[in-house]
């Protein structure tokens, strides 16, 4: 126990809170903690000196804001009394009404409205929001009704670029008011600034930066499963701000235990807006997902998976071979295929395959990557929506957030085991009306097939995208596309 007092009092300061009091430390600790992937290999576990867990709970009592219900229950849980003191001054709203430039709250999209509402009156927490569901809208429309310095902190900087000019339409206001902190620029906006978590990371110690996060009341960070490192937590927690909203499809998917982190900097899931309920509204695309098998080369049991993924998926003959076929089947029913692929290595051989083995059928295409510049990206991404581009291959660059024009097929070349990005990718293609997914299960190398598996499981939680398996045939296409699945 940490006082002879016969109660405990959380006292918070902001994104920090403090226990004082009696309280169950160890219980505490353990609750508000996770396991570091790889610890039974350190020397200082094996040694004892270490329990082997990220403890986010300190010693002297201070933790972050987001875990107090987590605090809350392990004191309930224990019959502690507890007294909480609020030191922080919640900010006045100056505007009022949540009214955004070309925007309905009507049916089908009042679900908008409603989380808008919850995020006003809940304060801080997690928007669980599939693709389409307009993460980005309603973070303005929330922007708009409190009208308070707001940082809407994103991943890259096509993402940046993207919700500067979306706010700016959507609030009906100008660049002078949404600025923009990266890529080169440190330019923050009157009302709100769009920045890339990067530069924050970059220039912390310096007084602007810190400035900027401390004068920010109402914080979002979009794609918040980015939620892993050391730097991501300290940007976020230096920002004291009252209002702390995480937007993402998958928050609490991460497979390393740090899902607490992202708990702890802004709070739980008060919002959840899943992929099957826009299918049924029809707001998202259903995609069909088509399993093709790939079953050779067999590789060595005692294959390391860096080199099992190089041999079974990005150089692998029968999956390249595989890969051109559907695109060949696809274009011929003359829909517009996105390529994703990991490596740009991979990338490059799928790029190259299409000009030679085709059997001499032109098919356009264009292979984009981080290493091109944001003009050459976006002039891709234009092609292809404007179909003047009917087959784009993409490395990881379009995996999340970005907006892609509409798609009618989507090849997955070079998946893994992650369900933040199996779900990522799989959102690249849910903004039409109808959507083709191919596929690969790979019976390569065990670790392959495990995660080809995990794949299978993740798609099937959905609950809302059927699931056929076929080598490459026009007869399924036309199946999926024309018919009544």
């Amino acid at each position: 126990m940490s006082d002879n007092s016969d109660k405990a009092y959380i006292y918070i300061y902001g994104s920090h809170s403090l226990l004082k009091g009696l309280y169950p430390i160890q219980e505490i600790r353990r609750a508000t903690s996770y396991p570091v992937q790889g610890f039974q290999f350190s020397k200082a576990f094996r040694k004892g000196m270490w329990d082997g867990r990220k403890h986010l709970f300190k010693k002297t009592g201070a933790f972050p804001t987001g875990l107090i219900n987590t605090v809350k229950s392990v004191l309930e849980y224990n019959n502690i009394p507890y007294e909480v003191i609020d030191y922080r001054e919640e900010p006045v709203p100056t505007k009022s009404g949540f009214d955004l430039n070309g925007i309905s709250f009507d049916y089908p999209f009042d679900y908008q409205l409603e989380a808008c509402k919850t995020i006003v009156h809940r304060k801080q927490g997690i928007v669980k929001a599939a693709t389409n569901a307009g993460k980005t809208e309603i973070a303005a429309a929330v922007t708009q009704y409190l009208g308070l310095t707001t940082l809407f902190v994103v991943s890259t900087r096509e993402l940046m670029y993207q919700a500067q000019k979306r706010f700016m339409h959507r609030l009906g206001i100008t660049e002078k008011e949404v600025g923009v902190v990266g890529d080169g620029e440190w330019n923050p906006g009157t009302f709100v600034t769009v920045a890339m978590l990067p530069t924050l990371e970059s220039r912390l110690k310096h007084d602007y930066c810190q400035n900027l996060l401390k004068n920010t009341k109402v914080l979002f960070i979009d794609e918040c499963h980015h939620s892993g490192s050391e730097s991501w937590f300290s940007v976020v927690t230096l920002c004291p701000a009252y209002y702390r909203i995480g937007l993402s499809g998958t928050p609490l998917d991460r497979s390393d235990g740090a899902d607490l982190r992202l708990i702890a900097a802004v709070g739980e899931v008060i919002v959840t807006i899943d992929n099957k309920f826009l299918v049924d509204r029809g707001i998202s695309a259903r995609a069909n997902i088509v399993w093709d098998k790939i079953t050779s080369p067999i590789l060595k049991k005692n294959t390391a998976y860096p080199t099992a993924y190089k041999q079974g998926v990005s150089e692998n003959p029968e999956l390249l071979e595989k890969i051109i076929e559907w695109t060949k089947i696809l274009h011929k029913k003359g829909l517009g295929v996105l390529i994703l692929c990991e490596e740009i290595n991979h990338g490059k051989l799928i790029d190259e395959a299409l000009w030679t083995a085709v059997d001499d059928q032109f098919i356009p295409h264009q292979f984009i990557h981080g290493s091109e510049d944001t003009e050459t990206r976006q002039q891709a991404l234009d092609s292809f929506g404007d179909r003047s581009l009917p087959v784009l291959i993409s490395s990881s660059i379009l995996d999340e957030g970005i907006d892609v024009p509409s798609i009618d097929a989507l090849i997955l070349a070079g998946s893994r085991k992650s369900k933040i990005r199996t779900m990522q990718r799989l959102g690249r293609g849910l903004r039409g009306d109808k959507l083709i997914v191919i596929e690969f299960a790979n019976f390569c190398h065990k670790y392959l097939l495990q995660h080809s598996h995990q794949r299978m499981q993740d798609y099937k939680s959905e609950e809302c995208f059927p699931i056929y398996n076929s080598a490459p045939d026009s007869a399924i296409i036309d199946k999926i596309w024309n018919g009544d699945d």
